[in-house]
């Protein structure tokens, strides 16, 4: 099982990416900048979390410039 979600900088969710089991590999996830109901997101610095089933975690800091 994957996750990989993005959180504005105070912890709040915005949107959950990819959440399914998936075999092992590389993959490419494009994220075009809105919620997860749809609507844009400010210009700004946001966190991605990937969470894997084997116990893996990682949260890595993005900007976003528009």
């Amino acid at each position: 099982m994957y996750t990989l979600r993005i959180y504005n900088v105070i912890g709040q969710e915005i949107i959950r990416l990819v959440d399914k089991v998936q075999p092992t590999g590389r993959y490419t996830i494009t994220w075009d900048a809105r919620t997860a109901h749809g609507h844009p997101v400010a210009s700004g610095i946001y966190l991605y979390r990937l969470n894997t089933g084997s116990g893996f975690s990682q949260t890595m800091r993005m900007t976003l410039l528009k």
